[in-house]
């Protein structure tokens, strides 16, 4: 579901969510705050991150930022309520990686706990196929399912730019084989 901000604030409204005299949604007394955290490696994030949360404050909602060293380590603690984190979903070309990682009961990257016994069980039957479409079309399953339990939003998909010499004229692209070069990629 997206939804412009008249019709997030209007939602937020008819929830008892109204605003104070600072500005900020409060129901029942207790105000409406939100925890947001992203980590240092990923300047990018750090931009969405702000830009999420000027959106937030320009609904009433009360924000705090954070950039962490150790963004494992928050995940796992639990403590925030938005986390913004880069994932290459299909690093090797396949979708049970990402999904088996992030999204299977009891997994380390299951940072939020998510269970789902139909999701555990597309996955083993993905588990036990060959690539090709019958796997997509779990994968998608998968995907749906969890489109509808999980607050997981994807807000960037960038592009990528490969660039090789001609000494590596027959290289094919891997989608796995990159580097990310910035600012702080040492060339010396």
């Amino acid at each position: 579901m997206v939804c412009r901000p008249d019709e997030a604030a209007a939602l937020l409204d008819r929830c008892g969510w109204t605003k104070n005299s600072d500005g900020i949604r409060e129901k029942d007394g207790m105000k409406l705050s939100l925890s947001l955290v992203t980590y240092a490696s990923r300047p990018d994030l750090t931009v969405l991150m702000q830009l999420a949360a000027s959106d937030l404050n320009d609904l009433g909602i009360d924000v705090t930022t954070a950039i962490v060293d150790n963004i494992d380590a928050v995940a796992k603690a639990g403590d925030y309520a938005i986390m913004f984190y880069a994932q290459h979903s299909a690093p090797t070309g396949e979708p049970a990686y990402f999904l088996n990682q992030f999204l299977r009961s009891g997994q380390g990257k299951n940072n939020n706990g998510y269970h789902s016994q139909a999701v555990d069980d597309l996955l083993d039957q993905m588990g036990s196929l060959e690539p090709g479409d019958q796997r997509n079309a779990l994968a998608r399953q998968v995907q749906d399912i969890v489109f509808e339990d999980l607050p997981i939003l994807y807000l960037v998909d960038p592009q990528w730019h490969i660039a090789v010499s001609d000494r590596l004229a027959g290289y094919q692209p891997y989608c796995g084989d990159y580097f990310v070069v910035n600012d702080t990629l040492g060339l010396g």
